[in-house]
Formats: structure tokens, sequence, C-alpha cells
């Protein structure tokens, strides 16, 4: 597990170049309840035979695609969960730009010698079609998938599909599979090529980040 201190989160307030930020952040982290996903509720109702059941909480990370593809003897499944991304990124190296706390920002690893690489983009579909029936099943919203990777509430892009790969040789070692899902968002700025929305905007409701991410 990876954790800040509330400590050292105080103390960045003096350093970091924008305090006001910062100092929301701390603020987020250690006055507001339910910031911090409840790793218990999601466990709880976690369903599967090997995805999730190796996993990595972090409060903030560059990425969570960087992050597993620089770590060593994975197991087959393990999901790195990060609160907030300070370098999230799309397709074509786009910007994945998130509020800290309020949404699902994950990378699942996969092992190659587990799956079919040669069908290996079979699995940025299989992801965005669970993501769909996940918000389908949970909140009953029509959604919709724009190929290759985006899940869509009407023309809005409410969640984003990332695949990763490296190579030794010729041969992936390593696969990820990253995963943005706008969940409690309550707002976007700056422009896009497709207007983002969030479960919360579109279902007038606080959504629990905990039961959409164990569907």
């Amino acid at each position: 597990m990876y954790f800040w201190h509330t400590y050292y989160k105080f103390l960045a307030l003096f350093s970091l170049k924008n305090p006001c930020v910062t100092f929301c952040h701390y603020i987020c982290h250690t006055l507001i309840p339910g910031y911090k996903l409840d790793f218990e509720t999601f466990d709880i109702k976690l369903d599967t035979e090997y995805t999730g059941r190796n996993f990595i909480y972090l409060e903030e990370i560059d990425s969570t695609n960087t992050f597993l593809l620089s770590q060593q003897d994975l197991k087959h499944g393990t999901v790195a969960f990060a609160e907030n991304q300070t370098n999230g990124r799309g397709r074509l190296d786009r910007k994945w730009i998130s509020q800290p706390g309020v949404n699902l920002l994950f990378s699942i690893f996969l092992n190659p010698s587990e799956i079919d690489v040669k069908k290996i983009q079979l699995y940025n579909l299989a992801t965005s079609l669970s993501i769909a029936f996940s918000i389908e099943n949970l909140l009953q919203i029509p959604t919709n998938l724009k190929w290759p990777n985006d899940v869509l509430i009407g023309k809005k892009k409410v969640s984003g599909i990332l695949l990763e790969s490296s190579s030794l040789g010729e041969k992936f070692n390593k696969i990820v599979v990253g995963v943005g899902v706008n969940v409690n968002q309550p707002y976007f700025q700056g422009k896009y090529l497709t207007e983002p929305t969030s479960l919360k905007l579109e279902s007038k409701q606080l959504v629990s980040r905990e039961k959409l991410f164990a569907e």
C-alpha cells in the first residue's frame, strides 16, 4: 500500500508553487469523509476470480498505467487504483484530467502468459463493455460505445480506456489496461473533442464509487 501522511501534506502547503490547490487537496484528504475509497465495501462486493484480488491503493501517482508497467513480478489481475493522477493520459497521448477523490482511476495488469495476446485489442473492447454494463446495471442509465475506447452517455464521454504494453524482444512481457470513469465530478473545465459528463451529473445523485468499482 502507498499512503501519504497528513504531516507531509501539511508541509507541502508551504513548498509547492500553487498553495491554494495544495490546501484544497489537504482539506479533502483529512477533513472530508468519504474522500478515500472504502476498500472494505469494495472488497465485500467484489466477485471476480483474479481481477482486483491483488490491489494497490495510491493516493497520488503520475499514472496508474506507468506505475504498473514499472513494477516487477505482479500477479495476473493486479489492480492499481489512484485517488489522483498528475499525468493521466488517453489515446494519442491526450491528457486525462480528473478531480481528486471523486472518480475511478485504475489500471489492470494482464500477464501475457495468461491471455491470448493475438486478441489483445479485444481486451480494450471487453473493458469498455464491462464499464458500460456496470453503469447500466447500477444506475439504469443507457450507454453507448465509441470505438475503440470510449463509453458515452448520449454523446457525452463518461469513461475512457487505454491499453498499453511493454515488450521483451518480440514478445509482450507486460500489458496494462487503464480505466478512467467520471463518477462524482461536478463540473469540467476546458475544451474537449468529446464533451465530458459524470454519473453524478447524469443521475442527479451521488454515486457509490465502491459499488460501481465492484461491478
